[in-house]
């Protein structure tokens, strides 16, 4: 039979431009479907030429009435004919909906009780499969037809999914669900998310974070000339957006001139909060969290309900991932209720949560830091040139989020976020000390780069780096002018930020400064400290700044091994303590393919990394490393430098295989990162400023340093500054700390 494409399949529609022949829908697609099926080609054809088709920037969607009863939808789509950036976002998403139906939806047993109702997925095919081996009939068929495109789904029609009951949408006017029809919507998600919490991966080929606002996948970073650092925009953009959208829509929404989040205007509030935000949703999208398999863009347009409110399904999974269950439900609340459910938001996360379960203190946090990061980015990304003139142009498109169809709306969503933000901030207490702390933390990180950058300009000059001896009674420990200009550096912006705050530096520079980098750097870090907000530190209570707070520098870690050429073995080391005990550091590995700085403690819940060109806001959490070891070896890390008969004796005890390597810094990272087990050193050598950044986060992810004579930790308080050497050893480990305690301890110093 000889094809031409069917009315209301056309190639371009008008307003649209064209459209990529891989949307196009004609009779190899009605070819594959009728062998599906066991049917003729001919009445599948005539049902695709005679139905009206839904196009959207990337796919093609047809519902299929084949006479037998069967009521079906065909969904076609494509990436190609987009630019470069959206073209592999899109076909991300495409990948995304097809393992969801393919290898996430099997799962489900129809009918049974509690499960949501999803509609069936009767056939598929994809040209990307990249590693997978697809070998159903399926996609046999559509490689045999040269089906061409990215994505072809044969779906059960979403209308016709509920036993004896015909779901619909809602209408474009007024807009937006009933309460009724919300709270049938709510249930389901519930229920969805239910089936897939903790989920394992499964070999999903889904987004590693769902939903398509997250903040890795909207960040804007530039960096302008002359700076040292990439910087992230979002706090600005959302200031000047802010400013923006609250002149443009003026008197018709006064209650938007002074918002505030405990004394702070709302977008400042907002703007400081936005990395914070992304960390904690970015750990939850991990295994070892509450993670649960998110829909994505569970908003009303994707949502199908019964007339009485209780049946409920959805639709396009094109932006499912991984994430706390909150992001569903916060863009599920903000985008998608008529005016009368608006007022009931409290109302349906509790009935969420009855159907979910679970903690309900962790729950409202959830929710608090989900609604906060969308209002993030509607303000810094979809608000803007919003108006009240094309607010009223938007109110009748039912794809349109009533956040952008109806002022009210709007206005309710931007208050839930101020409560959100009001939320955290109120439960962090001690405001001032946190915000110290905050911008201190991120000063630390910045520090760490910016001084990891002069050690590494440096290694161009090694001919002539000045060496020096700083040993005592013939010892030989160097030290370098990249040693002396990192921690000028490095002491001269803490000096001048947090004068009260009690500096300890390895090279003793804290009198001389270099006054032109340091005057650099602070321009540079002005305005930029806003990495952190106040409410993710964490405190012991009552702490003192000048009293309670020491900052441990080891601006090179590793002068030996810098000096041998073993780069892998330099770091820059930067380590925070309250009370004695560290709470967050800082280990830039200056020399890494990425330039990777990992960071945190529980100073802010959890450690982080991230490369030279990368921002905090997007950076990566880490987990323990696994026990025992993926090769099933036992590793053990020691000193190259000092070694003596009782480090021998140690590892020996430990049995497995042993590394001498030189540079604390790397021995920890290696500890973090899973390629050692233990680091013992049951002999004089180390300080605490070897330590300390290090230290910090082995706490983060549940391991320790110890003293290797007794197993109790080193003191890091300001007292501890006269005499900073760890004479008693040391020994870490995550998994095995009790295994290395008990051989350091046999070990004699």
């Amino acid at each position: 039979m000889k094809w031409a494409a069917p009315r209301g399949v056309h190639l371009a529609m008008a307003g649209e431009g064209t459209r990529s022949p891989g949307l196009a829908i004609g009779a190899r697609e009605a070819q594959w479907v009728a062998k599906l099926l066991h049917l003729p080609a001919e009445p599948v054809l005539e049902s695709i030429e005679s139905s009206k088709a839904i196009n959207q920037k990337a796919s093609t969607c047809l519902p299929l009435s084949l006479g037998d009863g069967r009521f079906l939808f065909l969904k076609k789509g494509s990436a190609e004919h987009l630019d470069e950036k959206r073209r592999w976002r899109t076909g991300k998403s495409l990948s995304a909906e097809h393992a969801f139906y393919t290898r996430a939806l099997p799962c489900l047993s129809r009918g049974s009780a509690g499960l949501p109702l999803v509609p069936r997925c009767l056939g598929s095919w994809t040209s990307r499969t990249g590693d997978l081996e697809l070998a159903s009939e399926s996609q046999r068929l559509g490689e045999e037809l040269g089906i061409e495109g990215e994505l072809l789904l044969l779906l059960e029609d979403a209308r016709h999914v509920a036993d004896g009951e015909v779901l619909g949408q809602v209408g474009p006017s007024p807009g937006g669900m009933t309460s009724s029809q919300a709270r049938a919507a709510v249930r389901w998600l519930a229920r969805f998310h239910k089936t897939f919490s903790g989920s394992p991966s499964q070999d999903l080929d889904v987004w590693p974070q769902g939903g398509y606002w997250s903040y890795a996948k909207r960040v804007v970073v530039s960096q302008g000339a002359g700076q040292k650092l990439p910087v992230d925009t979002t706090s600005r953009r959302i200031g000047e957006e802010w400013e923006g959208l609250v002149e443009r829509l003026g008197d018709s929404a006064p209650e938007l001139r002074d918002v505030r989040v405990f004394g702070l205007p709302f977008d400042e509030a907002l703007g400081e909060s936005a990395g914070s935000l992304s960390r904690i949703l970015a750990r939850g999208c991990l295994e070892e969290h509450r993670r649960c398999l998110l829909h994505g863009d569970y908003k009303a347009a994707n949502i199908f309900v019964g007339e009485d409110g209780d049946s409920a399904t959805a639709v396009d999974f094109q932006w499912s991932g991984w994430g706390l269950p909150g992001v569903d439900l916060a863009y599920f609340l903000c985008t998608s209720l008529n005016e009368s459910a608006l007022g009931e938001v409290d109302e349906l996360a509790s009935v969420y949560f009855e159907e979910f379960g679970g903690e309900s203190g962790s729950f409202s946090f959830e929710l608090d830091v989900s609604i906060a990061d969308y209002v993030r980015y509607l303000v810094a990304d979809m608000w803007s040139n919003l108006d009240s003139e094309k607010i009223d142009e938007n109110r009748l498109c039912s794809n349109v989020g009533m956040h952008k169809r109806s002022l009210k709306h709007l206005t309710k969503v931007v208050m839930l976020g101020a409560r959100s933000l009001e939320n955290l901030y109120g439960n962090a207490g001690e405001a001032s000390t946190r915000r110290t702390l905050a911008r201190l933390f991120t000063c630390v990180v910045k520090l760490a780069q910016m001084a990891g950058d002069i050690v590494a300009a440096s290694w161009a000059g090694r001919g002539t780096i000045g060496v020096t001896n700083k040993g005592y009674e013939g010892d030989f420990d160097p030290q370098t002018e990249a040693d002396v200009a990192a921690e000028r550096l490095i002491v001269g912006v803490l000096s001048q930020l947090f004068p009260e705050i009690m500096l300890i530096g390895e090279e003793g520079e804290s009198s001389d400064r270099d006054e032109e980098n340091v005057e650099n750097a602070l321009r540079e870090l002005d305005g930029a400290l806003k990495d952190i907000a106040p409410w993710e530190i964490q405190l012991p209570p009552k702490v003192d700044l000048k009293r309670d707070v020491t900052v441990w520098i080891d601006p090179l870690d590793g002068t030996k091994e810098f000096l041998r050429g073993d780069q892998q073995g330099v770091t820059t080391l930067i380590g925070v303590a309250i009370a004695g005990t560290p709470v967050f550091g800082a280990v830039c590995s200056p020399f890494s393919e990425r330039g990777r700085t990992v960071w945190g403690g529980l100073g802010v819940g959890g450690a982080y990394e991230q490369g030279r060109e990368e921002v905090m806001g997007t950076a990566r959490p880490l987990l323990p490393p696994p026990s025992p070891r993926r090769d099933g070896l036992k590793r053990i890390v020691t000193t190259r430098s000092h070694g003596n008969a009782a480090i021998e004796e140690a590892a020996k005890e430990l049995g497995g295989e042993t590394l001498k390597l030189g540079g604390a810094g790397r021995k920890i990272l290696m500890l973090l990162d899973g390629t050692a087990d233990s680091y013992v050193f049951p002999s004089k050598g180390t300080k605490r400023w070897d330590t300390c950044a290090g230290e910090a986060l082995l706490l983060a992810l549940g391991g320790k340093l110890l003293k290797a004579t007794d197993g109790t930790p080193y003191s890091y308080d300001a007292e501890s500054a006269k005499d900073p050497y760890n004479d008693e050893g040391l020994v870490a480990s995550i998994h095995d700390l009790e295994d290395s305690c008990r051989a350091c301890r046999k070990a004699k110093l």
